[in-house]
């Protein structure tokens, strides 16, 4: 079931790719919740597909029989999974992918945060996990790291209450072309000014 703050995170992307699409400046933005993530023996993570995430949980089971000694080997080639993470949100823009997690306020009151148990196969912190599967889909050197949404972040308080947000529009006498998008930007001295600003989301810099 889709969580709150999943619905509102859809429907921000929504938001965005509409402008995205209208200005022609952005790549859209593809967001997948709850995505499987395997990380293979030799490091390598990547998405599990269709797979479900039991499958791939017994999957790894087996890898681990197989280094005890207790189950034959795979096939040459194979994979051998040794952990399997699920982010909250996969995204994908162009050829980046980025791995993201919410650190949301609880129903209850408390703050989620970073998972602090080792994983069963690596035994790396999510956290960890995290930054390597970023690392290994950005290898450019601009991988994100920690990169999760939360109040902060989103500029919410994670209660889903509706806010005034600026709309940007085409300012024809800076672009005849409409391509562009301004809205105000604070200046020194309370002035405003055109300053160019596509959309954007902050999981990416």
């Amino acid at each position: 079931m889709t969580s709150d703050k999943e619905k509102c995170f859809q429907e921000a992307l929504e938001k965005y790719n509409e402008v995205a699409e209208q200005s022609g400046s952005r790549d859209p933005i593809d967001a997948n919740f709850q995505e499987g993530w395997v990380q293979d023996i030799d490091g390598t993570w990547s998405p599990t597909g269709n797979e479900t995430w039991w499958s791939m949980v017994n999957s790894v089971r087996k890898t681990w029989d197989i280094i005890a000694g207790n189950r034959p080997p795979r096939p040459p080639g194979s994979d051998y999974p040794i952990q399997i993470r699920r982010p909250d949100v996969t995204i994908r823009s162009g050829s980046r992918t980025v791995v993201v997690d919410t650190k949301f306020t609880r129903a209850n009151g408390t703050v989620d945060d970073w998972g602090t148990r080792p994983g069963a196969g690596n035994g790396n912190l999510q956290q960890e996990d995290y930054n390597d599967i970023n690392s290994q889909m950005n290898p450019d050197g601009d991988a994100p790291e920690d990169v999760k949404l939360d109040p902060e972040t989103c500029r919410c308080d994670g209660k889903g209450d509706p806010v005034e947000v600026p709309v940007m529009v085409p300012n024809p006498m800076m672009d005849p072309t409409g391509q562009l998008f301004f809205m105000p930007f604070p200046a020194p001295g309370a002035l405003g000014v055109p300053s160019f600003a596509p959309p954007m989301i902050p999981v990416f810099p």
